[in-house]
């Protein structure tokens, strides 16, 4: 029978007890489409009824044909962005290419950079899973050259993207495995297929979700600095999706559903990610979207998922305190952006920086879930375009009081068309650390079209508690 939609108190949940479930739809994109940058070793995307799986773009004689080698095969489910998705379950499944056949996938003998990309949705978190690459974690056999992984936690890559390197392909100086890898600020959240992805270029490795690389500033962070190169080694390791040879056996198996890999024999820009990423995201689904998604924490500062924040008239940098600005909650299996009234009188605001590759003329709509306590709190949407800041001119509120933090069933959704009319906007004067102010007056003039560096909110002052979900660029 098919597995049901299920309404749950976050959403849309998929039952997974039955075989073909039903996501928003992504978009079926033609193979062929021209969004692929150059140096594309190989693009599988799973259409296959079962293994063997061949990729359908790719350089050199063969079609690197992926077979099953796990002690339970793949299944497969009518939902990604190519049309269909192979299954893993976290223990048995994984495919595999031998070493004697991976042809360019040993990237490192055309040099010292890498790309892997991923359409992949965790079903739940395991401690390190890999995801695509040529990995091998067996004692002294020196065959690690890159992976794209996911859920790290021995170096602070928990629950998140991760691209690993290694030069000489064995342990790092002075630590029991090798650390080497980039994870990203933002955590995956299960039910949700995303794109991510990995990129070396010689000198830092850096970790991709929904097409940008967020920065991540403490344990191993993103990006992660690495000049040493990748591993040369002759017999390089077998190119493996779902799991890792360690000895005579295998581990790190993922759980969650793969739409789609890709790897590139070069580190592709910042621009060429989200290239990929828009042309595969699907119609109706969003360029990104922030969940504030935060697995392991009932609160944290925003720091931990790449979030900033500043407070006053001098801006104070407060991302690493909630004290007195943003930060981040797990209540009741609600995971939002929130500010108290610390500092009711203070002009705040709580933003994200890392955004490339997007340019405002490809922004139609910018939403977000409101669940303000106090019907008072009004927020202002924030962007940064180019080198200067802008508010929207029109506040945003919610239409009671008494909403509580556990309770998101009245949350209300807000949504801003969004347009680069003068009048729909107001200037910020904003320097971290120096100063922060909003105009009085909206703007006389247009703001102009260019890159869209940041995102986050705006407020004059907090009466109790600002709450802020969902937050989705279109």
């Amino acid at each position: 029978m098919p597995r049901q939609l299920v309404i749950t108190n976050r959403g849309l949940a998929i039952d997974r007890s039955a075989p073909d479930a039903r996501r928003t739809p992504l978009h079926r994109l033609a193979i062929d489409g021209d969004f692929w940058p150059s140096d594309l070793v190989a693009f599988w995307d799973f259409s296959e009824t079962s293994a063997p799986f061949y990729a359908k773009k790719y350089t050199g004689t063969t079609a690197y044909p992926l077979e099953n080698f796990g002690t339970t095969n793949v299944t497969k489910i009518p939902y990604g962005p190519f049309g269909s998705s192979i299954i893993f379950n976290g223990t048995s499944r994984y495919l595999k290419l031998s070493s004697a056949d991976i042809g360019d996938l040993n990237v490192a003998q055309f040099g010292d950079q890498v790309t892997v990309v991923a359409w992949y949705e965790p079903f739940a978190y395991l401690a390190a899973g890999l995801i695509a690459g040529v990995w091998e974690e067996t004692s002294g056999a020196g065959k690690r050259q890159y992976a794209l992984f996911h859920d790290l936690p021995l170096y602070g890559g928990n629950d998140r993207v991760c691209g690993h390197v290694s030069y000489d392909g064995g342990v790092t100086p002075g630590y029991p495995y090798n650390k080497d890898y980039s994870a990203s600020a933002r955590p995956l959240q299960t039910g949700t297929m995303k794109f991510i992805g990995m990129v070396y270029d010689g000198t830092s490795a850096r970790s991709y979700t929904d097409g940008i690389t967020d920065v991540k500033a403490s344990n191993n962070t993103n990006p992660y600095p690495y000049n040493l190169g990748l591993n040369r080694v002759t017999s390089p390791a077998d190119f493996t999706i779902g799991a890792v040879k360690a000895g005579s056996s295998f581990g790190n198996f993922i759980n969650g559903a793969l739409g789609g890999v890709a790897v590139f024999r070069r580190a592709l820009t910042e621009s060429e990610m989200m290239d990929i990423h828009i042309a595969t995201k699907g119609p109706d689904n969003p360029i990104i979207k922030f969940d504030f998604f935060n697995h392991a924490s009932t609160t944290d500062v925003a720091a931990t998922i790449g979030w900033k924040s500043a407070l006053g008239a001098t801006a104070s940098d407060t991302s690493s305190t909630t004290a007195t600005n943003f930060g981040v909650a797990n209540i009741s299996g609600n995971h939002f952006l929130y500010k108290t009234n610390t500092s009711p009188t203070s002009q705040c605001i709580g933003y994200f920086s890392s955004i490339s590759g997007l340019t405002a003329n490809q922004i139609s709509e910018i939403k977000f879930r409101l669940n303000n306590s106090k019907q008072a709190d009004k927020v202002r949407l924030l962007v940064q375009i180019g080198d200067a800041w802008y508010a929207t001119h029109d506040t945003f509120s919610v239409t009671g009081d008494g909403r509580s933090a556990a309770d998101w069933s009245n949350a209300e959704l807000k949504s801003f068309p969004f347009t680069l009319e003068g009048s729909k906007w107001r200037d910020v004067n904003f320097s971290l650390g120096t100063s922060l102010g909003i105009d009085s007056s909206i703007r006389a003039n247009n703001i102009p079209d260019g890159e869209l560096k940041s995102i986050g909110f705006h407020m004059e002052s907090v009466t109790e508690t600002v709450r802020i979900d969902n937050l989705s660029i279109y």
